[in-house]
C-alpha cells in the first residue's frame, strides 16, 4: 500500500492533528494561569519542549498499534463477509470517536482563548491591580476629551501600580514605590515613550479593559504586576502584555531576599527593553545615585508616598524621612535629589514662618546630590530651574536644552518646567505647544491640563478653559483645580458674588481645617467674604491683614493679588509681583492695567526678561522694543 494512503488509512493524520490541538490548548491554559498563581515561566517553556518532542514518539506508536483489517488476517482466520461488516463498523466508529474528540478539543481551545482575551487579559485581574470603581462611560469621557489623539508608538508602555499582596495589605507603598521606580528607570531610554507616573496610576483599583488602557494613555504595552513582602522574603510577579489585545509578551516571577529588590528593578528594566527591542546603553538602566541599603530606600518610598498627598502635615512627615535616609546612608544620591525636590517644591503651599529655612535646605540637599552622584539627569533640571528663577533665562534654555539633546523628551516634568521659562518671557505659543507635549506623556495627569488651562485663561479665551475644567474634574486629584477655575472665570467675567458662593458650596461639603489641594479652608472662606462684599474701600482692613499675615502661603497671596487687581488697585498688585519670581501669571488680563504702569518695565528688568529678549531679539506675546532702551507693553 502507497505510504500516502497507509497513513490515511491508519488515521495518523487525526491522531498527529489530535495531538497538536491538545498541546497547544495545555500550553495556552498554563500560559493564561503562570501570572495568577505565580508560576515560574520556565515551567511552561519546559513543558513545550517536552510536548514537541513527544510529538515523533505518539506518531511511531500510532504507526504501530493503529492495527489495519489486514494486518489482523494474518494472526486471526475470520468469516470474509463477517470481517468486511465487523471493519465497517469500526471505521464509522472510529471515525466518530475521532471527530467528537477533535470538535470537542477545538471548541474548548477557542473557549480559553476567549477567556484569556476577555476576561483575565482585559478584566483587570487581582494581579493587575485594579478593581471596580469606574463606570464605562467616565472612562469613555476620559479617552475622547482633551485632544490628545496620537496614535501609540510601537515601543512605548505604561506601568499599572502593582499590586500589593502582603499578607496584612499593609506594603501598598512599596510596591507603589517599586512601580514609580520601574516607570523612572525605563523613562530614561530615549528609545522608548513611558506614560507618566500620574497617568498610570490613575488605573489604580479601577476595573478597566487593557485596551482601553493603552488608548486612554497612547501605549501599545501595559506592564503590571504583584508584590509580595513579608519579613525578609519578597516575592515580585511582573507582566508585559500587548494592549491592544491583551496577548502575553514577557512575564516571570521572582522569589529573593528583600535586598534584591534593586536587582529584581533592575533585571525587569533589562527584560521589558529586550522585549520591546529598545536598545540599551551600557548600564544605561542602573540610574545613578541609587541606594544598597534597603531601609534607606524604604523609608524614601514611604516619604514619597506621603508627600504626594502634598498637606503640609505629610511633607514635613516625608521629609523626616529623607532625612532618615540620607542619615542612614550619606552617599545616597537619589535621596538627597527628592529631599532637596521636597524643600523646594513644598514652599508653595506652606506659610513664611514654616518655610523660613526650606530654600536654604533645598540648595544644602541638591548640593550633596551633586557630589555624591554628579551623573544624575534631574541635576541638570534643578540648575536649569535655578538660573530661570535667578532670572539668568537665555542660561536656563541652554541647560534644558542640553537636557533634551541628551535624555529626549522623555519626562513630562522636565517639558513643563521648559514652558514656565517660555510663558515667563511671553512665549505662550511655545509654552502651550511644550505643555501639549507634557500632556501626551502624561495625558491623566491633572497638573497639565490645569496649566493648560492657566494659560488659556491668561489669554481670555473662555470656552477654551470651560472645556479644560469639565474635562479635569473627571480626573483623578482635579477636583479642588477645575472647581477652582469655575470661580476664576465668575471673578474675570465681575461676578464676585457668583465666584463667593461658588467657593462656599465646595467648601460647605468640607469637613474639619485641613488643607484642600493646596489652599487652605480658613483662607479661602476669608477669600470668599471679600469677593461678597466687592468693596475694596469697606474690605481694606481684612485685606491688608491677609496680605501681611505669615501664615498665608505665596500662592494664597497670588489670589490676592488677582483681587485687588480686579478691584481696580493695580498699584498693590504690582507690589506683590516685585516680591515673588516671576511667573506666567504675570502677563494674566486681569493685571492689564497693571502693565501699563512705568514701574511694570522696571519689573521686567529688575526679573531678567528684558535682557533675555535682547538676548534672543524674541520679545513674546505681549511687549514689542521702542526707541533705545524702551519697550511698550499690552
Amino acid at each position: 500500500m502507497p505510504f500516502f494512503k497507509e497513513t490515511t488509512h491508519r488515521t495518523l493524520f487525526r491522531i498527529g492533528l489530535t495531538y497538536v490541538v491538545v498541546s497547544w490548548l495545555i500550553l495556552q491554559v498554563m500560559g493564561t494561569l503562570t501570572p495568577v498563581f505565580d508560576w515560574p515561566p520556565i515551567l511552561v517553556s519546559g513543558f513545550g519542549f517536552m510536548l514537541i518532542g513527544g510529538y515523533p514518539l505518539v506518531m511511531m506508536l500510532a504507526w504501530m498499534f493503529q492495527m489495519t483489517h489486514q494486518d489482523k488476517k494474518n494472526w486471526v482466520k475470520e468469516d470474509k463477509e463477517d470481517a468486511v461488516k465487523r471493519e465497517g463498523n469500526e471505521v464509522k466508529s472510529n471515525n466518530l470517536v475521532f471527530n467528537i474528540m477533535i470538535g470537542s478539543l477545538v471548541l474548548l481551545s477557542i473557549a480559553t482563548f476567549l477567556l484569556d482575551f476577555y476576561v483575565l487579559n482585559n478584566s483587570g485581574s487581582t494581579e493587575e491591580g485594579v478593581g471596580a470603581n469606574e463606570t464605562e462611560e467616565q472612562v469613555e469621557e476620559l479617552s475622547t476629551v482633551g485632544e490628545i489623539t496620537e496614535s501609540p508608538f510601537d515601543n512605548s508602555v505604561a506601568v499599572l501600580p502593582f499590586t500589593d499582596l502582603s499578607e496584612n495589605s499593609d506594603q501598598e507603598y512599596f510596591s507603589d514605590g517599586l512601580s514609580e521606580d520601574l516607570i523612572n528607570h525605563l523613562a530614561m531610554m530615549p528609545d522608548l515613550q513611558v506614560a507618566g507616573r500620574e497617568s498610570s496610576f490613575y488605573y489604580k483599583d479601577r476595573d478597566e479593559v487593557l485596551s482601553n488602557i493603552g488608548e486612554s494613555l497612547q501605549v501599545a504595552n501595559i506592564l503590571l504586576g504583584s508584590v509580595r513582602k513579608s519579613g525578609n522574603n519578597l516575592r515580585v510577579t511582573a507582566q508585559l502584555v500587548s494592549a491592544k489585545d491583551g496577548f502575553n509578551i514577557w512575564s516571570r516571577t521572582y522569589d529573593q531576599e528583600l535586598a534584591d529588590v534593586f536587582a529584581i528593578r533592575n533585571e525587569i528594566v533589562d527584560e521589558v527593553a529586550t522585549a520591546l527591542s529598545v536598545t540599551l546603553g551600557a548600564g544605561e538602566f542602573d540610574v545613578p545615585g541609587m541606594t544598597r541599603n534597603i531601609e534607606a530606600y524604604d523609608k524614601t518610598l514611604q516619604a514619597l508616598a506621603l508627600y504626594y498627598q502634598f498637606t503640609p502635615d505629610n511633607v514635613f512627615r516625608a521629609i523626616n524621612l529623607l532625612e532618615e535616609a540620607v542619615r542612614i546612608d550619606p552617599e545616597y544620591g537619589r535621596g538627597w535629589l527628592t529631599l532637596g525636590d521636597i524643600y523646594d517644591g513644598s514652599q508653595l503651599i506652606l506659610s513664611q514662618d514654616q518655610a523660613v529655612d526650606f530654600p536654604g535646605q533645598a540648595a544644602r540637599a541638591f548640593a550633596e546630590a551633586a557630589k555624591i552622584a554628579p551623573d544624575m539627569p534631574e541635576l541638570m533640571l534643578v540648575e536649569a530651574g535655578g538660573l530661570r528663577n535667578e532670572g539668568r533665562f537665555l542660561e536656563a534654555e541652554n541647560m534644558y536644552r542640553q537636557y533634551f539633546e541628551r535624555y529626549g523628551y522623555s519626562v513630562a516634568r522636565a517639558m513643563e518646567e521648559y514652558a514656565q521659562l517660555l510663558s515667563r518671557t511671553g512665549q505662550f505659543n511655545e509654552a502651550i505647544s511644550m505643555i501639549n507635549r507634557a500632556r501626551q506623556q502624561d495625558p491623566l495627569n491633572p497638573r497639565y491640563t490645569y496649566q493648560l488651562a492657566l494659560h488659556q485663561m491668561y489669554r481670555g479665551q473662555r470656552e477654551e478653559v470651560r472645556q479644560l475644567a469639565d474635562y479635569g474634574l473627571a480626573l483623578e486629584g482635579g477636583d479642588f483645580l477645575f472647581k477652582a477655575v469655575d470661580w476664576e472665570l465668575a471673578m474675570r467675567a465681575g461676578d464676585k458674588a457668583q465666584a463667593a458662593e461658588l467657593i462656599q458650596d465646595y467648601y460647605a461639603n468640607k469637613t474639619g481645617n485641613a488643607y484642600d489641594e493646596t489652599v487652605s479652608r480658613r483662607f479661602m472662606e476669608k477669600f470668599a467674604g471679600i469677593l461678597a462684599v466687592d468693596d475694596f474701600d469697606e474690605s481694606t482692613e481684612d485685606i491688608i491683614a491677609l496680605i501681611n499675615d505669615p501664615s498665608v502661603t505665596p500662592l494664597e497671596l497670588g489670589y490676592m493679588a488677582r483681587l485687588v487687581a480686579l478691584m481696580g488697585q493695580p498699584e498693590i498688585a504690582l507690589d506683590y509681583w516685585f516680591g515673588m519670581d516671576a511667573s506666567p501669571a504675570i502677563w494674566d488680563g486681569v493685571f492689564d492695567d497693571m502693565r501699563r504702569l512705568p514701574e511694570f518695565n522696571q519689573l521686567l528688568q529688575e526679573k531678567g526678561i528684558v535682557d533675555y529678549w535682547r538676548a534672543t531679539e524674541n520679545w513674546g506675546e505681549f511687549c514689542v522694543p521702542g526707541g533705545g532702551q524702551d519697550f511698550v507693553c499690552k
